[in-house]
């Protein structure tokens, strides 16, 4: 999931978040390790873009 806040015409502002598992197992890589993970991530990013003068903008 992710939010973008619009700071001027081309810049952003982004919250986001992701939860994710992985069906791997790893007993077979050591039989202390369970099988699969379990993963979550939270965050701000800035996104900007450059326009070129020669291109118009889309209504």
């Amino acid at each position: 999931m992710n939010k973008y806040f619009k700071i001027k015409e081309h810049e952003y502002l982004s919250v986001f978040g992701t939860v994710g598992y992985g069906f791997v197992n790893y007993e077979k890589v050591h039989p202390d390790l369970d099988k699969g993970y379990f993963e979550w991530n939270l965050g701000i990013a800035y996104k900007g873009f450059i326009t070129k003068r020669f291109n118009k903008r889309v209504e």
